[in-house]
């Protein structure tokens, strides 16, 4: 992407994987996950990977509305005993 405004990229260090920060980690290095970093990780996989507060921001006054479920209960079926 940043070739094609004409800055080429020469060196690329990721310092993170989604909320997990790597800092401390040397190349090719791993540790044990926190039972917090797991429970952010799986957050995040809930929320569609998007921060919490950027995901709610709105397009130019535009509202949202709330979708709500409606629960909807099956009617028994008759039998051919029961009269059809």
């Amino acid at each position: 992407m940043l070739a094609a405004v004409g800055c080429p990229v020469k060196k690329l260090e990721r310092v993170a994987m989604g909320p997990v920060k790597l800092k401390g980690l040397a190349v090719g290095e791993w540790r044990e996950l926190s039972r917090v970093e797991v429970q952010r990780l799986r957050q995040a996989v809930d929320k569609g990977g998007k921060k919490p507060g950027n995901a709610a921001k709105k397009k130019a006054g535009k509202k949202t509305t709330k979708k709500t479920t409606k629960k909807v209960t099956k009617k028994p079926r008759r039998t051919r005993e029961g009269g059809r």
